[in-house]
């Protein structure tokens, strides 16, 4: 494990703690759990400690799917090996952790098993903070079912994100398909009982990237609305597209939808979070012009951009901004984000600030990250024994092969404020 550098004296609060006062981050510990995976996501623990979930590249083994929990020290509490790539989202409550999956052919983890209906069925689980699996529900239809993100909700229970190429049939709960592909919402208890499901169709294909939970209940759903059938265009931006933002209530009804962007821009939504305040922090992508609100950008190649979107749908900021991997915090002057150029704060005005930079070349992938208790975790896909601008970082806990090639890291920073 990586030690913490010193860091200022503490036990006082700093005068300033909003975003935007934040000028820098202390290591707190690093840790790079197992030495080769393609995909991973990250979610915080109330005692300061993580869960983390990945998949690599040995499909079809007890090798391919991974959750571990990590403590507040940076220790190994226990790991979970199972069959089940790909690991697409976890996300923690109180009492359980809720892991998605989307998986073709079976999904294992003893007593569940599952075997594909299409070509990817999507299994949603919850597991216990000692590491035990409690249940696992299946979402499929005889086609490509796709995992998009889980959240857990105040009431003990998880929200997924998933999209469907035909009609979807959950429980009772019908759900006609619209177009190419559609995003849908659904809400388990912390029994595994189906409580809603909501869908989300137009005419083309569709994209749900994101969504997160607030403590009252309400869920904000971000994605991508493309005007063909297939968004398969998008590689090459010929496929017309605008953002959407969904507020949800807690029963799942829909209290409003705005779209971001012209209706034959190039505009999309990826990440989502809320504020303390109850605005939602969003980022995305654009090429040539994008009305954003009443902010119009404009640029002759792909950019980033951040906004900020009150409780009622307005767009109260707008601004192009460094590539986004993920939001760590937000208020309503400023977000904080991971870049692959570091970690940086992007205020509402004047020029992005960098709290920490990296060597770009040694990150391959940057995965999820998670705030809480006044501390940021964040996990990628490094070149082996890369430097992150803390020291290098240690040798893997776990060998599972005898090579090294894209080894996990999972770090923790403690934001500085300005007069600290």
């Amino acid at each position: 494990m990586l030690l913490p550098n010193r860091g200022p004296p503490r036990g006082f609060l700093p005068k300033g703690s909003g975003i935007g006062f934040i000028r820098s981050v202390n290591l707190s510990w690093a840790v790079v759990p197992v030495d080769h995976v393609e995909g991973l996501d990250i979610t915080l623990l109330a005692d300061g400690g993580a869960l983390v979930m990945g998949h690599n590249w040995r499909v079809g083994s007890k090798q391919d799917f991974f959750v571990e929990r990590i403590s507040s020290s940076g220790e190994s509490v226990w790991r979970r090996f199972e069959t089940g790539r790909f690991a697409r989202g976890i996300s923690a409550g109180h009492k359980f952790g809720y892991f998605l999956s989307e998986f073709s052919g079976t999904f294992v983890w003893e007593p569940a098993k599952h075997q594909a209906a299409g070509m990817t069925d999507v299994v949603l689980g919850q597991v216990s903070l000692d590491g035990d699996l409690q249940w696992t529900r299946s979402i499929s239809t005889a086609g490509a079912d796709r995992a998009t993100a889980v959240v857990a909700t105040p009431d003990g229970g998880a929200a997924v994100l998933h999209s469907h190429f035909q009609s979807l049939k959950l429980g009772e709960i019908a759900i006609a398909r619209s177009g190419g592909e559609d995003p849908i919402v659904s809400k388990w208890g912390d029994a595994g009982e189906l409580e809603w499901a909501l869908g989300f169709g137009w005419a083309g294909a569709d994209k749900g990237s994101a969504i997160a939970a607030r403590d009252t209940g309400e869920l904000a759903v971000v994605g991508t609305r493309y005007k063909t059938a297939s968004a398969k265009a998008d590689s090459q931006q010929k496929s017309a597209r605008q953002g959407w933002i969904s507020l949800l209530d807690s029963s799942g009804a829909q209290e409003w939808l705005v779209t971001l962007g012209k209706p034959n821009g190039h505009l999309d939504l990826d990440e989502a979070r809320w504020t303390s305040d109850g605005a939602i922090a969003v980022t995305g992508s654009f090429i040539g012009q994008a009305q954003i609100g009443t902010t119009q950008l404009e640029t002759k190649r792909p950019s980033t951009f951040a906004a900020l979107v009150s409780r009622g749908g307005k767009v109260l900021w707008a601004r192009e901004v460094p590539p986004v991997a993920c939001i760590l915090a937000a208020d309503d002057n400023a977000i904080a984000i991971v870049s692959r150029l570091g970690m940086l704060v992007i205020p509402q005005n004047g020029e992005p600030r960098k709290l920490h930079t990296w060597n770009e070349e040694a990150i391959y992938q940057l995965g999820g990250c998670a705030s809480a208790g006044g501390g940021w975790i964040i996990s990628g896909i490094v070149a082996p024994g890369a430097d992150l601008g803390f020291g290098p970082l240690p040798p893997p806990t776990l060998r599972r092969f005898t090579f090294q090639n894209s080894p996990a890291f999972v770090m923790k920073v403690r934001p500085v404020f300005a007069d600290q």
